[in-house]
């Protein structure tokens, strides 16, 4: 369904975003501002794609179960999550599973879980890139 074109009404609709954001979970850029704050529609919208996260609007960006959906899906969503998600373990663990370079969007304490850092690293050698230096001078290795 193509939000974009419809009347502002049809865009504040409750079950005709949620269809739309169930099959493009980016039609969340053309819902109402009321919508996009609908922790039930952007959880919608972000587990048909997760960077609809960018278009969540208030507290729901930073809703532990929705931002877990978004970068279960997409792991470089962690860069639109709000309210201190990315130090969050469960939700970086996540993110670095889906996408080993988004360890580079994650923060003390959550960076340095070695749980953490062994999956960014098993996921992609490239994530060495984002271990912070005194996690790579332990005596175990990451992996």
């Amino acid at each position: 369904l193509a939000l974009r074109f419809l009347s502002d009404g049809w865009r504040d609709n409750d079950a005709l975003v949620t269809e739309a954001v169930r099959q493009n979970g980016f039609a969340l850029q053309h819902a109402s501002w009321r919508l996009r704050a609908i922790r039930e529609v952007v959880l919608d919208a972000v587990t048909q794609n997760g960077f609809a996260l960018q278009f969540a609007v208030g507290q729901v960006r930073a809703d532990e179960d929705v931002v877990l959906a978004a970068v279960s899906n997409v792991g470089g969503a962690l860069r639109v999550a709000r309210g201190g998600c990315n130090r969050n373990s469960v939700v970086a663990l996540a993110a670095v599973r889906h996408d080993g370079c988004a360890l580079r969007m994650v923060v003390p304490p959550a960076s340095q879980d070695p749980e953490v850092l062994d999956a960014a690293v098993l996921q992609t050698g490239r994530a060495l890139e984002f271990v912070p230096a005194e996690c790579l001078t332990r005596e175990r290795a990451l992996c």
